[in-house]
This record gives C-alpha cells, structure tokens and sequence, in this order.
C-alpha cells in the first residue's frame, strides 16, 4: 500500500470514530496527515524561468550542450521533448555533434540527429529501457539487454515464412538476405541462443514486410514495383552498413580518448595526493618508497586503480576521507622505516656499493655525530653514506696515528707513521685467549679494520657494549644487533700495542731507531726472530718481521 493510501485510511478512520468535537478537528488533522512530499535529488524549480527567457538566448545555451544533454533535457519536460524532436530543431543537435572531438559522421539518411545522439550517448536497452547496456549491435543500430536480444532476432527459416507470400523471395539469390536485411551472428554478441544460423533484425523484417503489403495494397505488386523496392532496400543496406562501420570506429576511439583523459586525471589526483601528504608531514615516507609507492594498490596508487566510474578532482572537502583511509599505510611506512633493520640493511648496501676498502659497516656509523640526520630523519636517500664512511676512516687513521704516537713520540715528520717498522696492531681478544691457542695476529693498517674480532660482540663480555647508547636509535640498534646478527662497533680501545712494544725493544736490541725505522727497512735488513718463549724442541722455528714481533716475546 502507498503512503497516499495509508495516509488517507488513516484520515478516514480517524474521521469516522471521532465525534463532533473530532469534526471540528478534521480539517486540521487531514492537513497534519498528508502524504509526504517525495524528495527530489538537485535543486528544485531550476528550469521553471526558463519558457520567459527568450527564444534566440535558448537556442544559444543548447548549441553550447553535448548531445548527452540534449537528451538528458529532452526527458525532463513534454516541452522541451516536443522543442528539441522538432525538425526545424535539428541544427540543434547537428551543432553539438559537429563540436564532438574526432569529427562524428552525418548519419543522414540512415539516422536523425536524435537517433544517432540516442545510440552513442544513451546506455539504455532500446527495449525494455533497462540499463545500463554497452554493447551496441551496430548493424542494427541499437542496444539490447539480454532478455530483449533473443525476441528482437529471427533465423533465416521464419525470414523466409513471413516473406513468401510477399513475391520478394524471388529476387533472393540462394536463400541469402544480406543484401536487404542486415544480419549479424550472434556468437559476435555473447548472446545464448542458437547459434547455428545467422540471425535478422525482428523490426527490420517486419518493416520490410509492411512495405511489401503496402506495394500489394497500392497495386505494384508486378515484378518492376518488387524490384524497385529490392534495389531501394539495397541501397539503404549498403548506406546502413557504411554509417554503422563509421559509427563503431569513432566509439573505439571515443573510447580510448576518454581512457586516456581519466588516466591523465588519475594521474593529477595521484600527484595531488602525494604533494598533500608532503604538506601533512609525511614526506619522508614518500621518499623512503620512491617509486614503488605508484605500485602498492594498499597506499595512494589505487587512485591510479579503475574502479568502474569516473574519477572527479581532489577537493578540500574530500580530502579528510581520503587522507583517513590511507593513513593507516603511511604509519606502516614510517615504522618500516625507522626499523633498524632497514636502517642498517640499506646503509650496509650503501657501503658496498661505495667500493671503498677497508670500510666500516652501518654500525660503525651509527656512533658518529654526523649520521644523526641519516638515522633519525632517513627517507632512503643514501648520498652522504660515501662522505661518511670517507670521514670515519679518517678519524680512525687518526686515532691509531696517536696510539703510535704514544710509543714513539719522536716521529721525523717526512715518515708516515704507519710505515715505522712498530706500527703493527693486535687484538686484545685474541691475545687474552689460553694456551694452546693460534698465533695473535699481528695486523698492519689497514687490513686491522677487517679483523672479525673487532665486530663479533661474543668475543668479548656480554655486557660490554663499546660505545654508550646516548640516543634512542643507538638502543634500537643495540636491540636489533644483538637478537640478530650480534654485530658491534669497532673501537680502538680494543686494539692491542703489545707487538708494538714488543718490536721497539727488538729494535732497541738491535740498536735501531724506532722513531725512523720503517717495515721495509727491516724486510730489507732480513733478520730472523725466534721465540724464547716456546717450548726447546720449536725454537728453530724461525719467524721473519711482521710475524715475529706478535709471536716472540722475547
């Protein structure tokens, strides 16, 4: 039951149990009671001025409409219907076509104006009105859903019942109606009848046998009054078939024009996104992920997505929701970017791809004042790492340049202290471990860096960790290094001078300056060196320089 029903059963029931002081009450009550007024979408009474503007100012707006308008006007009022079918009116619809892009052809004879704005601009079943229909039998010139495909086609079998008693048969050749009826087959329209036979257009047969009937009934039913009405359906075919060919080519490529102005305006909503969520703090992200951002359909990329309707501009107004719904990713981001786990991996990358020698790794670094920026704001970017890891070995070479300084205060300034005969370096750890044990290694720079003693944080005591942990992504990093990898930074306090020392008093004994006597000088000098140390049986083990400072303690 409507509400105008129900409204008015209500009132007369109300009307009927009352009494007199009801009656006097009914007036009011039924204006009360009154069917709600139905709500419209849009504004209302926006077109009830127009009939008073005048004639020329009307014409003038409808040239500057679509065709899609046109008829989207033409259903609004019997008016305006009645003014735009009007044939005098056709220039109206013949402007809007020829402003269309590509140059729509002129589909007379076959179509009017409104039919052919009908067929490329209305998605509705040319039927039932059911909607919305986008395959278009172009043959025919019309669209049909699939209930209403099946009763608009005929086979050739009741083409040719409906058509014997016409006389028209006769100039058929070989049972063959392609001259005069468009026919199409159906397996080209994924429809589900029988598809054995080519099918005809219901309206098209029917209208050629009304033609016929009419020839019968006007008395030209002889021969020359049926083949003039052959030739005249033939032609208009062969005029049908031309239009219709025209017609799907410029829907094709209507089609791709349209695709690529909503990718060109998915484009611009996707760059105006991400230079929003620049402005709302979260650029740093955005360069984190570079250009794997257009390829992940969980973030702002699936605004480059179809989705099936047309996409409009980024508005302030919309804005909030969209920034709702894709914040939740941008926070994923930023976790996964201030992870250790991503600092360090894409710092150590960083390194390789430096091909420096003798590098530190991204532990290393992480200590430096310098890299703040890197590990507390990283975004991907790893330009500095080279300058960084150019800058740590320095302070390293400094730091041991002052360690053998310390040994040989007198160094002449010509010599690189790193070229003395004493700068060899050792390792506290391996030193510290019990008989029997591997020869200490005695390391010269820079191969000292590379040493894995250094950076194995088992080899020394399980909570001694070489460097304080004065920021908070120093005890992420701590926290990650050791559940992981258990990887340390490199300090010089771990580095041992015992074989330094050792060779100042070797060449002491051979009354030699260790200020000035440098690692060739003694390669070139050839002495042997035994450890006095060892057990009589292994003291013709000789060693040579750079063996034997570490091994001999003597």
């Amino acid at each position: 039951m409507s509400a105008r029903k129900r409204t008015a059963k209500a009132i007369k029931q109300a009307s009927s149990s009352s009494g007199a002081k009801d009656e006097e009450l009914s007036t009011p009550q039924a204006m009360i009671l009154r069917p709600p007024r139905r709500k419209l979408r849009g504004r209302r009474g926006s077109l009830e001025l127009l009939p008073t503007v005048a004639l020329d100012v009307i014409l003038e707006i409808l040239r500057q409409l679509h065709p899609r308008d046109l008829l989207s006007l033409s259903q609004t009022s019997r008016e305006f219907r009645a003014f735009l079918l009007t044939r005098a009116n056709a220039f109206v619809w013949r402007t809007a076509r020829k402003a269309l892009p590509g140059a729509l052809t002129d589909p007379h004879p076959v179509l009017s104006e409104p039919e052919l704005a009908n067929l490329m601009f209305s998605f509705h079943c040319n039927e039932c009105g059911r909607g919305p229909v986008h395959k278009v039998i172009w043959l025919w010139f019309k669209r049909y859903c699939s209930t209403c495909l099946i009763r608009m086609t005929c086979p050739k079998g009741e083409v040719e019942r409906r058509l014997q008693d016409t006389g028209l048969l006769t100039l058929v050749e070989r049972g063959d109606f392609s001259p005069i009826l468009s026919v199409i087959h159906p397996r080209q329209y994924g429809s589900s009848w029988n598809k054995e036979y080519n099918r005809c257009h219901v309206p098209q047969v029917t209208r050629l046998e009304q033609q016929c009937r009419d020839l019968r009934a006007a008395g030209g039913a002889d021969t020359p009054g049926l083949r003039a009405l052959y030739e005249a359906q033939k032609t208009h075919i062969q005029a049908a078939a031309e239009l219709s060919d025209k017609l799907e080519l410029w829907a094709r490529d209507e089609r791709l024009r349209r695709c690529d102005e909503e990718t060109q305006m998915r484009e611009e909503r996707f760059k105006d996104i991400l230079g929003r969520l620049r402005e709302a703090g979260w650029g740093l992200e955005l360069d984190y992920r570079g250009r794997d951002i257009r390829w992940d359909m969980d973030g702002p990329a699936r605004e480059l997505r179809y989705k099936g309707k047309p996409v409009a501009k980024l508005t302030d107004r919309a804005w909030p929701k969209v920034y709702k719904s894709i914040k939740d990713y941008m926070m994923t981001i930023r976790q996964e970017r201030t992870a250790p786990k991503t600092l360090l991996r894409t710092v150590d990358r960083a390194i390789a791809a430096s091909d420096a020698t003798y590098s530190p790794t991204a532990t290393d670094l992480a200590w430096m004042p310098e890299s703040e920026t890197l590990f507390t704001n990283f975004s991907g970017d790893v330009s500095a790492v080279a300058s960084l890891v150019a800058l740590w070995q320095a302070r390293f070479r400094e730091q041991l340049c002052n360690q053998i300084a310390a040994i040989c205060p007198d160094i002449p300034s010509g010599i690189d202290p790193f070229d003395l005969a004493v700068a060899v370096f050792g390792c506290k750890s391996c030193e510290s471990r019990p008989k029997p044990a591997a020869v200490p290694p005695a390391l010269r720079y820079p191969q000292i860096i590379d040493h894995e003693c250094f950076r194995q944080h088992d080899r020394w005591a399980p909570d001694a960790w070489p460097l304080p942990l004065t920021q908070e992504y120093h005890q992420g990093i701590h926290d990650y290094e050791l559940e992981t990898t258990r990887r340390c930074p490199i300090v010089v306090e771990r580095i041992s001078m015992t074989a330094a020392r050792r060779g100042c008093t070797i060449l002491a004994t051979l009354r030699r300056d260790p200020n000035k006597t440098t690692a060739a000088d003694m390669d070139e000098l050839g002495c042997k060196l035994m450890c006095m140390a060892c057990a009589p049986e292994e003291r013709l083990f000789m060693f040579d320089w750079s063996s034997g400072v570490s091994a001999t303690s003597e």
